[in-house]
Formats: C-alpha cells, sequence, structure tokens
C-alpha cells in the first residue's frame, strides 16, 4: 500500500525540523554555530518528494545558510549559498508515529566546501595500464 498524502505531508514537516534541529548546533537560527540561517528564515526552500514506495520516502532539500563559525578548520567566510541534502525518512510497515520512524540525512558537505571558496582535491582514477604499473613498483597486491 503506497505511502498517504498526510503521512508524506507530515514527514515533510519533519524533515525540515530534523534539518533545523538535528545539526548538534552546526547550523542554527542564531548564528551560534558553523551556518547561519539565512534571514528570512523561510525554512526549506526545496520540500519536493522525489520517490516513495511502501516503508521509505525519499526527499532532497535545500537550506539558504551563511558560513557565521568555525567548520572543519575553516574560520567564517561569511558567504551565503544552499546547504543541500536528502532525507530518506523510513516509516515501516503501518508505523503512524513519526517518533518511531528512522531517518537516514545526507548533506553534501563538499558542495559547501566549494561554495565557502574552499579547493579540494581528488587524485584521478587510473587506468588499467597506469594501475597495473604502479601496482608493480609496490609492489601491492
Amino acid at each position: 500500500m503506497p505511502i498517504d498524502a498526510a503521512t508524506i505531508a507530515l514527514a515533510i514537516a519533519r524533515v525540515e525540523q530534523d534539518v533545523v534541529n538535528g545539526f548538534d548546533g552546526a547550523l542554527t537560527p542564531a548564528g551560534s554555530g558553523a551556518f547561519e540561517l539565512d534571514l528570512d528564515e523561510s525554512g526549506l526552500t526545496s520540500t519536493e518528494v522525489v520517490a516513495t514506495s511502501e516503508v521509505v520516502i525519499v526527499m532532497p532539500w535545500v537550506f539558504r545558510c551563511v558560513h557565521t563559525g568555525p567548520f572543519i578548520g575553516v574560520q567564517a567566510t561569511f558567504v551565503h549559498f544552499d546547504l543541500r541534502g536528502t532525507t530518506f525518512v523510513h516509516v515501516g510497515s503501518g508505523e503512524t508515529d513519526p517518533d518511531d520512524w528512522r531517518y537516514h540525512r545526507y548533506i553534501d558537505f563538499l558542495c559547501a566546501l566549494h561554495h565557502m571558496g574552499i579547493s579540494t582535491g581528488v587524485r584521478p582514477a587510473l587506468t588499467a595500464p597506469e594501475f597495473m604499473e604502479w601496482k608493480a613498483q609496490t609492489g601491492a597486491h
């Protein structure tokens, strides 16, 4: 049985509450954390549910933020940007109490770092011949 519209609406409200309250001081309306909610405090700017099944609701979200405090060693930049993420809400089979649901939040902090002007680097993938050469040189198994 598909998830009904009332359950989806409740999940959207709970995800917004989770985003605002669930960052253990990293995201705060008062600015005492690493990120402050943008001044309009309009809440999530994207609450469109992209997928549902009989037990899971998938909801990407966007929150307007300002980088106002230290975050993983980066001092405040006061850059305004969109913090993006997705929350997977596992409502279970017939669970009606949102406190019994499980929430799995993914936050795109790499994108946030780019918005703050932090350069991140990754090693490019090796081609098969490059890997074989590396393996022979290092003696890796």
